[in-house]
């Protein structure tokens, strides 16, 4: 009696261990499925916070564009109290400096900021990015009364992806279009010389 119940003792023993590794196993494989969620998880989240964050930059940088260069546009059409037709000079200095003020009021940090101005209507925006100088370029023109702005690229292809020069040229745009819209006027053309843009502006069409 006592050698079977040694025996059967063992037995048990055995299965014991064996459930016991099985166990075990199952533990970690739930482990090892509950990290491996946590890590998804956790990138996931990240991507959405970058692209979050990627979206927002572009934003900004747009809607600071669009309300820098608005802002110029307005004050000189507008300066004699009401916006109307005629001819008006634009300084590269009077557009960098609503542009440096309109990103600092958006709470932006972009150091040395630059605007240049080009013969054949090309205008030019850089600044530093980790200690080297990049620029976007871009070719103005006017269209069907409207300002355009065409191949608008920055010189790094790391800052075209994170703020592609779309989103530069449309800020630019909608700064000129929208005053000029808004005020029933058009742009018949635009022409440049160093450090100067020249805007030829119409009455829009009153006829409806």
């Amino acid at each position: 009696m006592v050698r079977g119940f040694r025996g059967y003792a063992c037995a048990r023993n055995v299965v014991s261990e064996s459930e016991r590794g099985k166990v075990d196993g199952m533990s970690a494989r739930k482990i090892l499925l509950i990290l491996g969620g946590a890590l998804l998880a956790c990138l996931v989240i990240c991507v959405v916070l970058g692209f979050v964050t990627v979206r927002g930059i572009r934003t900004g940088i747009e809607n600071s564009l669009e309300d820098g260069v608005g802002t110029v546009v307005a004050e000189r059409i507008g300066a004699a109290g009401a916006a109307a037709p005629g001819t008006y000079v634009i300084n590269e200095q009077d557009i960098l400096g609503q542009i440096e003020q309109q990103l600092e009021d958006d709470g932006a940090n972009i150091d040395n900021l630059v605007v240049r101005i080009h013969p054949g209507n090309l205008i030019e925006i850089g600044f530093d990015s980790e200690g080297q100088g990049v620029t976007y370029e871009g070719t103005l023109s006017a269209v069907n009364g409207e300002l355009r702005v065409d191949g608008m690229e920055a010189s790094s292809s790391v800052l075209n992806f994170l703020v592609p020069g779309g989103r530069v040229a449309t800020g630019i745009e909608n700064g000129v279009n929208g005053y000029l819209l808004a005020n029933n006027l058009t742009l018949a053309s635009v022409s440049s010389e160093p450090g100067a843009l020249t805007l030829v502006v119409e009455r829009g069409d009153t006829s409806s």
